[in-house]
């Protein structure tokens, strides 16, 4: 039995405690990873927008596409090849060729058009599909 004069918690005090902690910890976690999402999305189209421009550079100078994104490199358009970071897939710089997305997380570049998307079939925080981005 509790005696009136006796502190601490019951059980079921101690019960609604943990629950609201856990709810706030999922709340936190849930904007963070929405954060990390932006962050992503914004650096990925960063570097769609720089790699499109380098594309257009090279044409307006060299009067083709590159035949392969390594050229852009190799004739100093770019540094090097940036990153696709997105939250459903692996971040990486490599670059599948050919002009329909199979969700591989690369870049996808046709030679023939210059075009270049992200292979990703997801949508983004916006509801856009994310191979459909463009520049």
């Amino acid at each position: 039995m509790k005696n009136k004069n006796s502190s601490g918690m019951t059980l079921i005090e101690l019960m609604v405690v943990v629950v609201i902690i856990t709810i706030i910890v999922n709340i936190v976690l849930a904007r963070f990873t929405n954060i990390k999402r932006k962050t992503d999305e914004a650096t990925t189209k960063s570097n769609l927008y720089t790699m499109v421009r380098a594309i257009r550079n090279y044409n307006a100078i060299q009067n083709r596409y590159p035949s392969t994104l390594d050229e852009l490199v190799q004739k100093g358009y770019l540094n090097q090849i940036p990153a696709v970071h997105l939250s459903n897939h692996t971040s990486t710089n490599e670059v599948k060729y050919g002009s329909i997305p199979e969700d591989s997380g690369k870049w996808l570049y046709d030679s023939s058009s210059g075009e270049l998307r992200v292979d990703c079939t997801h949508r983004d925080l916006e509801g856009n599909l994310i191979y459909e981005w463009e520049y």
